[in-house]
């Protein structure tokens, strides 16, 4: 099963909203059974907020600021983690999962930074949204 995500990008700037359109409180946190995880890190993990009050940690999504800073550790580190498949549409992305959309994202963003130009490399990426957070 996929969930129809949104993915926002603005140059290196990447969110990704599992549940776009829905209300919920988003909680940036520490990835579980993550121990190298910095909270001064450049990537935040969102996690249902209602969920955490219950002991459990449920994604709802993820923000990288320079997706061209990751690095094959990291994408190992988030491929460990509870992130379902998604499809994003628009972006020829369906039924992929957080690691492959991150890689593909990152070498779009490498490659238009080695060309000189400015941008994501997606031509058709969307500007960045706002995503509610509770930090």
């Amino acid at each position: 099963m996929t969930i129809d995500a949104a993915l926002s990008v603005d140059g290196g700037h990447v969110q990704l909203d599992l549940y776009p359109g829905e209300h919920r409180e988003r909680v940036a946190d520490a990835p579980p059974g993550v121990p190298s995880f910095d909270p001064t890190s450049t990537t935040w993990v969102y996690y249902d907020g209602a969920a955490l009050g219950r002991g459990k940690h449920e994604p709802v999504g993820i923000e990288i600021f320079d997706v061209a800073d990751l690095m094959d550790d990291d994408l190992a580190t988030f491929d460990r983690l509870a992130f379902p498949r998604v499809t994003v549409r628009g972006l020829d992305a369906a039924d992929v999962g957080l690691v492959a959309l991150l890689r593909r994202a990152r070498e779009a963003r490498r490659e238009a930074q080695q060309e000189g130009r400015a941008g994501s490399g997606w031509p058709d990426a969307r500007p960045a949204m706002v995503i509610e957070t509770s930090r």
